[in-house]
């Protein structure tokens, strides 16, 4: 039989023969039609025959057209009566999906059946050869004694030698008695398999995954765990992934990735797993079983659903379901919640919203998991869910806001904003607090016992076990905020912008706790530091601000003298805003409090403890940052430089026309691009008020944004310097790229403790500032694609650094387009040592890329059916 190895050197492509060559018969008598009736084309340098035996012979370059495939031959014999064509010597059968080659072949033109010997048929990427190939139906082949291959190497890189193969071209190869090989090597037996031969969607079984990860913690060496997953096309608008993975030292983890399409545009995918962790049972029983019971069949597991919804009359819902069995899951497989490693709060959430050209409208709920405990699962209570009672959660959130739109036909412009929040929690409505005194001296705020141990003390601080507006601090209720805002923007001369505006803001508050004592001992009356309480407190003032804004700007080119130079255009816009609040009116209430000594500085910081437990300005905060009013008498300077690139699209070529004029490069002046290129801001803020106390911090923190948008280079960076704690808070991405997708790129972050005591700013304290470095490469070429990120942090916060995170994917695509393997290397936050994952991708002829996506591969008994239709995205 003629191997691959000699067929991958002859393959030859021959091109439709011109039907201008070729005659429909050689003799009186003799008309040779299709079944469809269509001729039957002819040529060759001799011929012999007549129509009484309805046999003719061709010799010398012979060549037989039909059904839209060419026959080239050295000798051929064509049997009128049973429509037969006997062909040998050089043989190729030519069409334009198939190729085909052999020593000799029988055909049938009215069917377009036959057999081939000693040949090899090649269809895409599809090499199928065999002893006798016969043609079964229009796209169908039967090998015996056969090889195939999706290679287009020689040797092939990868092949199957059976002893029949039933190919159907777009459809499935079935191979029996099946021996892989590697280089023409034998490497594996099989009884049955099962191949598909198309592109399209289909179900069946992938590529075994073989993963190495860390043995547990206190062991040595690693784990060697193998998965395996299915792929269901359950049909044109979903299909999902079942997936069984198991390792030595956790276990079996069965997990389940079902996507669904409705439209172009609205699309749903939910993810979930389970294991009974035998590492993680362990872990749990070495803790204090009377603060984590747990028995012994623990089952881990994650929920995380998400959907996009565009419905009718605009609107749009959206749906994020986020759970979990424990806090440490994100941490043991960060593979399947690596988005939230590193995160405060695991968010659920259900939003519908509504947007027109002018307003916009939604509905909020949203259920918080707390991450920042240390118990796995958060105490005594067994499970994380049970024990999720201190997290605030916000449900309903409504809003309703508008843009800048005109009154009648003035220049006045109006603007507004609405949002109601409900804030609820499955504990107590306030934290039972109570004022005790640290290891310093110091007098702070205490939470009650089920909280855990207080920081800077060295025992556990009951609280009253009754709510004390004065200490205790409000966690649940009502909040409903109204802002609009009237603008009348006008100009002086042609330079000056100016913007004078007028907004009123009103808050109302509905707290869900009352005093258990009514009466405040001592009363209001009695001490005048003393606040009364009021259940439904509000705020409200005016805000009255202008703004002027100068724009200067400069053009300048590189070609004078061609109409379509590159020009750049600088544009320099200084910038003054005052602000001036008025009417401040609020209820006296512990829990409002107008922040008039909170400076500048503080405006836009996250929110703290500080914020709760600040003896200097207690309670000044009640829900968030939204409940801050800090920006009163306030003057903010800022200054933007631009730089604007213009080129040209290349023109259209027009074809001449000798009676017409020639199209002149003016024709298509309009077809201009102009991008920003340069982008720098810089502002500061002054505070008139707190120029006036002490201690003096009128000044906010120097702000600066410096963009840049080039060809090959894109950087962002926002610096923030702090003048009173002499640091600067710094934000930087920058990256470099080319057109083919290679790129390299650098991020650096630097955020300091900001507060009123200046001493919590330091590079010391490792609660105070954190530091980190990420370095990204891409490297793509014809056969490799390396993608890699690491995330650097700094050791003692000195000048050596440690990794704390990387993440590292290989994929290799060999010469031959038919195989591949893809290396992922994952070490997430928090995660003792690097978990690797190795994907082999072979493409049996249906893909067009190898290496990148996963094709199902089916092994069946005989007899058995295959795996019905196609892959693995929607």
């Amino acid at each position: 039989m003629t191997k691959i190895l000699h067929t991958c050197s002859r393959i030859t492509i021959l091109l439709f023969l011109p039907i201008a060559f070729a005659t429909p018969a050689f003799s009186a008598g003799i008309k040779l039609k299709t079944d469809k009736g269509a001729p039957v084309l002819v040529n060759a340098d001799n011929y012999a025959g007549d129509s009484e035996s309805h046999v003719m012979e061709l010799t010398g370059h012979v060549h037989v057209i039909y059904s839209e495939q060419a026959i080239s031959c050295d000798h051929a014999v064509i049997h009128d009566l049973s429509n037969e064509i006997e062909a040998d010597g050089h043989l190729i059968i030519d069409s334009s999906t198939v190729h085909v080659e052999g020593e000799r072949a029988n055909l049938n033109y009215k069917t377009n059946l036959g057999v081939i010997e000693n040949g090899f048929v090649v269809s895409g990427q599809i090499m199928l050869e065999g002893d006798r190939i016969t043609k079964i139906g229009p796209d169908e082949y039967i090998a015996e004694k056969g090889n195939y291959t999706a290679c287009t190497t020689c040797p092939p890189a990868w092949g199957f030698r059976a002893r029949e193969i039933d190919a159907q071209l777009g459809g499935y190869a079935r191979l029996r008695s099946v021996l892989f090989e590697v280089l023409n090597f034998p490497v594996l037996w099989l009884p049955y398999l099962i191949v598909p031969l198309k592109s399209d969607r289909q179900s069946g079984f992938l590529i075994p995954r073989i993963s190495i990860t860390p043995s547990a913690a206190g062991a040595k060496g690693f784990q060697v765990g193998f998965s395996e997953s299915y792929f269901w096309a359950i049909d044109r608008s979903q299909d999902a992934t079942i997936s069984i993975k198991s390792t030595p030292a956790n276990g079996v983890k069965g997990s389940v990735d079902y996507r669904y399409l409705l439209s172009e545009t609205s699309r749903g995918e939910l993810s979930m797993g389970a294991i009974q962790d035998k590492f993680f049972d362990g872990y749990i029983t070495s803790l204090d079983p009377a603060d984590s019971p747990l028995s012994a069949n623990f089952t881990r597991w994650y929920f995380h659903y998400e959907h996009h919804y565009d419905l009718p009359d605009g609107f749009t819902q959206n749906t994020k379901i986020n759970m979990l069995s424990d806090f440490n899951y994100p941490t043991s497989f960060p593979e399947d919640y690596m988005s939230i490693a590193g995160e405060r709060a695991l968010e659920s959430r259900f939003t519908l919203s509504k947007n027109t050209e002018i307003t916009h409208s939604s509905l909020d709920a949203s259920y918080y998991l707390n991450l920042l405990k240390a118990d796995p699962l958060n105490g005594g209570n067994g499970t994380l869910m049970a024990g999720n009672t201190d997290a605030v959660h916000r449900a309903p959130e409504l809003r309703f806001s508008t843009v800048n739109t005109k009154i009648g036909n003035t220049h006045f412009l109006f603007h507004s904003d609405f949002n109601y929040v409900h804030f609820a929690r499955q504990d107590m409505a306030y934290d039972d607090l109570s004022t005790c005194t640290n290891s310093l001296g110091q007098v702070i705020e205490c939470y009650d016992p089920s909280r855990g141990l207080v920081p800077g003390t060295t025992a556990l601080i009951k609280g009253t076990g009754q709510f004390d507006p004065e200490i205790d601090a409000m966690r649940t209720g009502d909040r409903f905020d109204m802002h609009p805002e009237i603008a009348y923007p006008f100009q002086i001369g042609r330079f000056l912008d100016v913007v004078p505006s007028m907004a009123f803001r009103y808050t109302q508050y509905n707290f869900d706790v009352s005093p258990d004592n009514p009466t405040q001992s001592p009363s209001p009356a009695q001490d005048p530091n003393v606040i009364p309480y009021s259940t439904f407190p509000s705020r409200s003032y005016f805000t009255e601000a202008i703004s002027a804004r100068s724009r200067m700007s400069t053009v300048w080119g590189t070609d004078p003298g061609n109409p379509r130079e590159i020009k750049y255009k600088h544009e320099f816009e200084p910038e003054i805003r005052v602000t001036h609040l008025s009417g401040m009116n609020e209820t006296q209430s512990p829990f409002l409090n107008s922040n008039d000594h909170t400076p500048e500085f503080l405006e836009d910081q996250p929110i703290t403890d500080n914020d709760l437990f600040n003896t200097a300005n207690p309670l000044g905060l009640q829900f968030d940052y939204n409940d801050r009013v800090i920006s009163k008498n306030i003057i903010t300077g800022l200054i933007t430089n631009k730089i604007i690139k213009k080129t040209w699209t290349k023109p259209p070529v027009v074809p001449t026309n000798p009676d017409l004029k020639p199209v002149s490069l003016d024709a298509n002046i309009d077809e201009a691009n102009y991008l920003q290129i340069i982008e720098v801001k810089l502002w500061q803020s002054f505070d008139l008020d707190a120029a006036t106390r002490s201690p003096r911090y009128p000044w906010s923190d120097i702000d600066a944004l410096i963009d840049f948008r080039f060809q090959n280079l894109e950087s962002n960076l926002l610096l923030r310097y702090y003048p009173y704690q002499n640091v600067t808070n710094t934000s930087l991405r920058s990256r470099m790229f080319d057109k083919y997708g290679n790129f390299l790129q650098v991020t650096y972050d630097q955020d300091f403790k900001i507060t009123e005591n200046l001493a919590d700013s330091n590079y010391g304290n490792p609660s105070n500032h954190a530091e980190s470095i990420g370095l990204g490469a891409g490297f793509i070429r014809k056969y490799v694609k390396l993608l890699g990120n690491i995330n650097l942090h700094p050791v003692n916060f000195k000048n050596s650094y440690y990794i704390n995170s990387f993440d590292v994917l290989l994929n290799l695509t060999p010469p031959g387009n038919c195989w591949g393997v893809g290396i992922h290397v994952l070490h997430g936050l928090g995660q003792v040592g690097a978990s690797t994952t190795i994907n082999f991708d072979y493409q049996f002829g249906g893909s067009k890329t190898a290496g990148t996506t996963e094709q199902p591969v089916s092994t069946s008994p005989p007899g058995s059916s295959g795996p019905p239709p196609p892959t693995n995205n929607i």
